[in-house]
């Protein structure tokens, strides 16, 4: 049987919290609960809040100079690596531009990893990032062609051939 690293940790939390009779005082915060759609970055001396919602990437925030659609339309058509490794912050920067690497992923790097992203390796911390970027020559192609697939896939479901439904 296969457990996935989250389930595992999970489990080991649990445990952990089970041994020390603190499983009574959990609150658990599920994805429904309204602080889960906020996330901040303190960046340019002040703290922003993140797009939340699709219409929100259409829209610029601080500290962004753009909306974070404009970087994302862009990605695909960026150039490949010829390395066999790069910094994080380096792979970013090529894919979605120097604001995307300084302020969100360099946070992000920070907050998971404890470590800045331009030492960090793209091919250690983000290995299918890295090999969609060595196959594909984009990060956002392969993405979006699994989400079409899913939505056929998604959308026949149940459905008979001939049917009016």
């Amino acid at each position: 049987m296969f457990y996935s690293r989250f389930v595992l940790r999970t489990l080991l939390s649990y445990f952990k919290l089970h041994r020390l009779q603190l499983e009574d005082h959990i609150i658990p915060v599920t994805s429904a609960h309204h602080t889960t759609r906020n996330r901040f970055i303190y960046a340019k001396n002040g703290i922003h809040k993140l797009p939340s919602s699709l219409s929100s990437l259409f829209q610029r925030k601080e500290p962004f100079s753009k909306s974070l659609a404009s970087y994302l339309v862009k990605e695909p058509f960026q150039r490949k690596s010829k390395l066999n490794d790069e910094s994080i912050k380096d792979f970013f920067e090529r894919r979605f531009g120097s604001e995307i690497a300084t302020y969100l992923v360099d946070a992000f790097c920070k907050g998971i990893y404890a470590g800045k992203s331009s030492e960090l390796s793209i091919k250690s911390c983000f290995p299918s990032l890295f090999a969609s970027d060595k196959k594909y020559g984009s990060v956002i192609h392969p993405w979006w062609n699994a989400v079409k697939a899913r939505s056929r896939h998604h959308c026949c479901r149940g459905v008979k051939i001939g049917s009016r439904r």
